[in-house]
């Protein structure tokens, strides 16, 4: 289920880049993909929008976030869609923001998801082309695997995030300056390389 739900989204973004169609923040994002999901989906099969992630697990954990952008669910397995449009700059910010949906993802699959997708659609070349290529950048800009502990970039904070599996960044065009990026999250090993569409 995980691969069509992936294999769904990757029509979408190839949908937009052919009919010029425009993705204006990361609202229209989500409403969009859980529309399509919604009419492209086996029967029996829903798409909730925005549901806490403790209306699914009875002892919640301390998670990295509360709400899960998009479920989609059989009734018995859920599969969970963490979306970002970035619209507004904060390169590092938004990337580090990557990071802890990654993480995020991962943490519900090991209190029961069966599967997770993050997906990105950006419109600004320093997300995966111009600029540093060092830090955090290295992982969006120059192919380096994006995995163990990744600290925040900026500010005063120590917060950080631990990603168990290995993720490479494979930007698509979609369109003229657009980029797009699914990350399948599933059970593996770790160590293992998650597959990037």
């Amino acid at each position: 289920m995980l691969q069509l739900i992936a294999t769904i989204v990757g029509q979408f973004f190839r949908t937009v880049s052919e009919s010029g169609f425009e993705i204006y923040n990361e609202s229209e994002l989500q409403h969009e993909l859980g529309c399509l999901l919604r009419k492209e989906l086996p029967p029996g099969w829903r798409v909730r929008f925005e549901l806490p992630a403790g209306s699914f697990i009875p002892s919640i954990p301390r998670l990295t976030k509360k709400e899960i952008d998009l479920v989609v669910t059989d009734g018995s397995q859920y599969y969970a869609v963490e979306l970002k449009c970035p619209r507004q700059g904060r390169h590092p910010e938004t990337m580090f923001d990557i990071c802890k949906d990654l993480a995020f993802l991962e943490e519900l699959i090991e209190v029961g998801f069966r599967g997770g997708l993050f997906v990105i659609h950006v419109e600004d070349a320093l997300f995966y082309d111009r600029g540093s290529t060092d830090g955090i950048y290295a992982y969006f800009r120059s192919g380096k695997p994006l995995t163990g502990i990744v600290s925040k970039p900026t500010g005063q904070s120590t917060s950080a995030v631990n990603l168990r599996g290995s993720y490479d960044v494979r930007w698509q065009e979609c369109g003229q300056h657009a980029r797009y990026w699914i990350q399948l999250v599933s059970n593996l090993p770790l160590g293992s390389d998650p597959k990037s569409l």
